[in-house]
């Protein structure tokens, strides 16, 4: 080999590891999202997305966002996080716990960050509160206590309750409460009336269950779903109440 052309080799090789290391510094990083609901009217999404862009990650541009919906359908996780996961982001985004559960189970090295975090020990996504270690993180938002915090005011806002109900999702992953709320019942010698739902659309026929046990509250218990579906609940449980008033006068006039 000539001098000329040994020189060239040999400066090409030095330069190809630049050009690699250029490539990968110029990599859009991945975000990948598991929403429990649809995109639309999504604000909690809405604001992550505008969050990014303020930091300068713009999808698109700079970065990539891949997006996988449940539409309040919790049993759906499984197979929409094994779909993000498959994809190998730099990040995953999981909405409600039920979705960290759910991706937590495919992989331990992507980053999970997940906004809405309970029971996260119990449910073997961080160790402990101080050292969580493992790939999980986010925000805690249910407070040790609540539950029964809201039994009691129950009890001073309507003094001679026997009967609550409780609204409660089913399809989460997410107990801890529900056990709470009935040890409290138990307790204060009150009678904690379920309403079982696992979708938006089993609403109706729960508030009309409550209805006809006739419950004098109703405690809705903290999950992602039922979370945004608070304004139909809340409609819903004033439509009960109205249907317990007037079974109750129907009562009164037969006696």
């Amino acid at each position: 080999m000539r001098r000329r052309e040994f020189i060239t080799l040999l400066g090409g090789a030095a330069v190809w590891p630049l050009l690699v290391r250029a490539e990968v510094s110029t990599k859009r990083p991945l975000i990948a999202i598991l929403s429990a609901i649809a995109r639309v009217d999504n604000s909690p999404l809405t604001a992550f997305v505008q969050g990014l862009n303020e930091l300068g990650y713009v999808d698109g541009q700079n970065a990539e966002i891949v997006y996988r919906f449940a539409e309040e359908h919790l049993d759906r996780f499984p197979v929409l996080a094994a779909e993000l996961v498959g994809l190998k982001p730099d990040v995953i985004l999981a909405t409600v716990t039920p979705a960290a559960v759910a991706t937590r189970a495919l992989t331990k090295s992507i980053p999970i960050v997940c906004p809405l975090l309970a029971d996260a020990i119990n449910l073997g996504l961080i160790a402990t509160d101080s050292r969580p270690g493992g790939n999980v993180t986010g925000v805690s938002f249910r407070t040790a206590g609540l539950t029964s915090k809201q039994v009691e005011l129950a009890l001073q806002m309507i003094p001679d309750v026997v009967r609550i109900g409780f609204l409660v999702n089913v399809a989460s992953e997410v107990i801890i409460d529900r056990q709470e709320l009935e040890s409290t019942c138990q307790r204060l010698r009150i009678n904690a009336v379920p309403a079982e739902v696992r979708a938006p659309n089993d609403l109706d026929a729960a508030f009309q269950g409550l209805a006809n046990d006739h419950v004098q509250a109703v405690i809705v218990l903290v999950d992602g779903m039922l979370f945004s579906e608070r304004r139909r609940i809340a409609a819903l449980a004033a439509a009960a109440r109205l249907l317990a008033a007037f079974a109750e006068e129907a009562l009164r006039a037969n006696q």
